[in-house]
């Protein structure tokens, strides 16, 4: 589903990064480990809610994260770009809309 993983290992392949309504620089990181079947597994330390689904068929993900003292969590979506070995889309917050941002990392955490 995402070109360029490496081995789903205890701290992942991926990399989920959320930026935008008040989400404060450099963003929300989410590390997941994306397995042959591509089951995304949340790697501690993990955003409150945090969940990430694929639909292989389309190449479209989706998901949730929750933020302090918000009711209830703030969804995602987007799509895989398999020749940039990426994915990219948006979610909609309480004020502002967000960028999210999906790519292999063995080594992931925030710069």
């Amino acid at each position: 589903m995402l070109p360029g993983l490496g081995s789903d290992d205890t701290d992942g392949n991926a990399e989920l990064v959320l930026n935008g309504d008040g989400t404060a620089p450099p963003g929300l990181y989410q590390a997941v480990s994306i397995d042959s079947q591509n089951h995304a597994r949340t790697v501690a330390p993990a955003l409150p809610n945090f969940q990430l689904r694929f639909t292989t068929k389309t190449g479209l993900f989706k998901g949730a994260f929750g933020r302090a003292g918000a009711k209830k969590p703030d969804k995602f979506a987007g799509a895989v770009l398999q020749k940039q070995q990426r994915g990219g889309g948006f979610f909609l917050g309480n004020v502002e809309s967000g960028a999210v941002a999906l790519h292999p990392d063995d080594s992931p955490g925030a710069p």
